[in-house]
């Protein structure tokens, strides 16, 4: 990343004007963020186990607080093939 200059989606806000109907307030960097839930939950709707986190990108992937130390051996996250 350091090397290329590369910048993922979830680091650059998306432009309102690309999603019509779209609340101004969501036009910030982020990503979807895995919950765990208390058991078994309906399959159909994705929201029961992932969110939408403000700040969650691949140097932050559980949550803007988060770090990558220590996961350094994880897989890589948060690229797209352009």
């Amino acid at each position: 990343m350091d090397a290329t200059g590369h910048v993922t989606l979830a680091e650059i806000a998306p432009d309102p004007k690309d999603y019509p109907g779209m609340d101004p307030a969501m036009a910030q960097p982020g990503s979807l963020l895995f919950q765990r839930t208390g058991g078994p939950v309906a399959l159909d709707d994705v929201s029961q186990w992932w969110r939408f986190s403000f700040g969650t990108d691949w140097r932050h992937p559980h949550g803007p607080d988060s770090r990558i130390e220590g996961l350094e051996d994880h897989p890589v996250v948060q690229l797209r093939r352009t």
